[in-house]
């Protein structure tokens, strides 16, 4: 781990090993090595920011973000979803 987004790349590395957290990386310009969360960015721009950005238009950063925490509220607590890879 080179450490370029984080501050302490030891603290790092010492915080998923106390939280038996496996570290994975993915491959470089390989979307379907990240398929999960590339699909949850396309979900983002075309149901969220596709629709609000052509209503709204947001002067600041934290206003974005405001308005993006509502959206996954819905998102994670009351759209139906498919129960696929759900652990």
């Amino acid at each position: 781990m080179d450490g370029s987004f984080v501050a302490d790349p030891h603290a790092y590395e010492l915080f998923l090993q106390l939280e038996l957290v496996e570290h994975h990386t993915t491959k470089v310009r390989r979307p379907q090595s990240n398929e999960f969360v590339e699909r949850l960015h396309r979900t983002l721009l075309d149901e969220h920011f596709r629709i609000h950005g052509s209503k709204k238009r947001y002067e600041t950063v934290g206003e974005m973000q405001k308005n993006l925490d509502v959206y996954l509220l819905h998102y994670n607590t009351k759209q139906l979803h498919q129960k696929r890879n759900m652990n």
